[in-house]
């Protein structure tokens, strides 16, 4: 049995509900996010409206990834439909590559930034852990049905043997 794995979800619910729940959660925030950014973009005005590029670059990159992240939360929960590893795993890397992203950013932050305080070092470990047991969650759910098309292809490989001896 691998370190990282669990059971079942958090208050007890089984690992394709915790994975359904994870799926559902990720398209509501990848929906609100881009929103939130466009219109944090629209209200910036006058002298506070940065003029640069890299600050549209910037909004415009977010957008992207609010778009991206959509895209990989309905993988995740067709691959749950459809029982395809694959697409479960898609949603997986990428949700590991975002986190990895954020922690380094989150990280460079500390060294960067003046004005960081021990309420956002707090939140930021929160939201790692939160991350991490979800990711925790989907890998499970995905080893469990991994063992389980195996033992079903066991299965028949034994059926048909006996099929075939008779």
């Amino acid at each position: 049995m691998p370190k990282a794995y669990v059971n079942t979800c958090w208050c007890g619910c089984s690992l394709r509900t915790g994975v359904f729940l994870i799926g559902i959660f990720d398209l509501i925030v990848d929906i609100l996010h881009p929103v939130g950014v466009v219109v944090h973009y629209v209200q910036l005005s006058g002298d506070d409206k940065p003029e640069s590029n890299w600050v549209s670059a910037f909004f415009v990159g977010e957008l992207i990834a609010g778009m991206v992240d959509f895209i990989f939360a309905i993988a995740l929960l067709v691959g749950l439909k459809k029982n395809s590893i694959p697409l479960m795993m898609s949603w997986w890397w990428w949700t590991v590559m975002q986190l990895s992203v954020h922690t380094a950013v989150g990280f460079t932050l500390l060294f960067i930034k003046p004005d960081i305080t021990g309420l956002h070092i707090i939140l930021f470990a929160m939201l790692f852990a939160l991350f991490s047991y979800v990711l925790i969650v989907v890998r499970s759910y995905i080893i469990m049905l991994k063992k389980k098309k195996e033992v079903a292809n066991e299965l028949l490989l034994r059926e048909e043997r006996q099929l075939i001896e008779m």
